[in-house]
């Protein structure tokens, strides 16, 4: 029996489209409610999985966006002083930490 070429492999992660593509499953199956109690919870735990593997996809995206367009998640022209370098911090943690900072005041903003 041959693997396709859509199914993730245990050597490689899931690509984003395939996890979501399961994740989905994931959710239908559980709102289905067919599934043992124990099999529910394994299933839980790996759309838990499958949805942080997600995120981090999608952070590595908005990362590369941000640093080959020139603006951040606020859609403010990001730029870095020339001694923030120097002084070892780097380009892409400054904008990373003004991403996290962004994201949080969304939850935040709107209780």
């Amino acid at each position: 029996m041959t693997t396709s070429d859509s199914e993730p492999t245990a050597n490689q992660p899931p690509s984003f489209e395939e996890a979501l593509a399961l994740l989905q499953k994931t959710v239908a199956d559980l709102e289905e409610g067919s599934l043992s109690l124990d099999e529910s919870l394994h299933r839980f735990e790996s759309g838990i999985a499958l949805l942080a593997h997600c995120h981090e996809i999608l952070n590595r995206a908005e990362q590369r966006i941000e640093v080959l367009s020139g603006f951040d998640a606020a859609g403010r022209h990001a730029t870095t002083p020339l001694d923030s370098c120097s002084a070892g911090t780097t380009p892409n943690a400054s904008r990373k930490a003004a991403s996290r900072r962004s994201s949080q005041s969304m939850f935040t903003d709107s209780e």
